[in-house]
């Protein structure tokens, strides 16, 4: 894949989360920014602690919430191989 020069704002993809021994199809829309030649992708999606059988653990008796909210910042690199 190459960069043709067209700079769309946004990527939706599937991917597949292994947690705790259980695999989900998880999507995600990733937003990209380029900032001093650089392009970055952030994206978030929330887990439910449920669906991976995890127990949930609670602080101070209170448990927390049973969905999690994921954010992440990625650095995208190109490839010199086309």
């Amino acid at each position: 894949m190459s960069y043709n020069g067209v700079f769309d704002r946004s990527i939706d993809l599937k991917g597949n989360l292994n947690f705790h021994g259980i695999e989900k199809e998880i999507p995600i829309k990733i937003i990209l920014i380029k900032k001093n030649n650089e392009f970055w992708g952030s994206c978030n999606f929330a887990i439910n602690l449920d669906e991976f059988d995890i127990d949930r653990p609670s602080l101070l008796m209170i448990k927390i919430s049973n969905n999690i909210e994921i954010e992440t910042t990625l650095k995208l690199i190109g490839s010199n191989n086309e």
